[in-house]
């Protein structure tokens, strides 16, 4: 602005002289913004996500000193386990099933984990899977179980027919009804998409049985009919309800 006479002294600018959202990005070079001018609430300050973070979803990382995005599928890492579902069972129910919304083209394995389980009655614990999503159920399996307790004493379940509807993972030894020591038993699931290859099924698990006696369990089961995919599995007893237990479904693309 012209002026008559002397120049006025120079005045320092205030952030009082500035109105608010007044600098915008084209006044801000390049790199200068650093890291003592960022405040924790440029994270805390949004929505949180709640989730596992989708393939496709995108953070900042530096890559050898530059700033670069990076797709979440690259650092998830692969052959990992991802959890998909947890079912939680606090009063009597006669099953607990995963179904095709869960059991998908997505991932190559699966894995159960069944943590304080409790059985209303003396029984076995058993599988049953589904190529139609639970309207019908296979009854072609060979199983093994192999079990160890407290006192030495072994067992073994067996079926080498190639016609059970289910594998009988317990029944060497039945479940103690309402047992102090809850069972629990870790199921992989393997080949459920590959039409190639028979959908197996290897587990391993410790329980009270219904002498009292702690056991170990361990075998192994395969269908004999590969061509198929199976999208449901059910867990159940042979016979009672389950009184309580969380089941977990896990994922893994290999």
């Amino acid at each position: 602005m012209p002026y008559i006479g002397q120049a006025p002294a120079p005045k320092v600018i205030t952030s009082s002289d500035l109105s608010a959202d007044v600098v915008t990005e084209s006044k801000i070079a390049d790199n200068a913004v650093e890291n003592e001018h960022l405040n924790a609430n440029v994270i805390t300050g949004h929505t949180a996500l709640g989730a596992t973070p989708a393939d496709t979803d995108e953070l900042l990382i530096s890559d050898a000193g530059t700033l670069k995005r990076v797709d979440f599928s690259h650092l998830k890492g692969g052959g990992a386990y991802t959890k998909l579902l947890t079912t939680t069972v606090s009063s009597g129910v006669s099953e607990v099933a995963f179904n095709s919304t869960y059991i998908t083209s997505t991932y190559t394995d699966y894995k159960i984990i069944i943590s304080n389980l409790l059985s209303a009655s003396e029984a076995s614990l058993r599988l049953y899977f589904s190529t139609d999503n639970g309207s019908s159920f296979k009854d072609d399996f060979r199983y093994l179980s192999y079990q160890v307790d407290s006192n030495n004493s072994t067992g073994i379940a067996r079926n080498d027919t190639a016609d059970a509807a289910f594998v009988d993972i317990t029944s060497a030894s039945a479940l103690r009804a309402e047992s102090d020591g809850n069972a629990f038993f870790d199921i992989n699931l393997f080949g459920h998409s590959d039409t190639d290859s028979a959908v197996s099924v290897q587990f391993e698990g410790g329980y009270e049985n219904n002498s009292g006696r702690a056991v170990h369990v361990r075998g192994y089961a395969f269908d004999d009919t590969p061509a198929h995919t199976f999208n449901y599995v059910k867990i159940a007893m042979n016979s009672g309800n389950i009184s309580k237990g969380f089941f977990t479904l896990y994922g893994r693309l290999v």
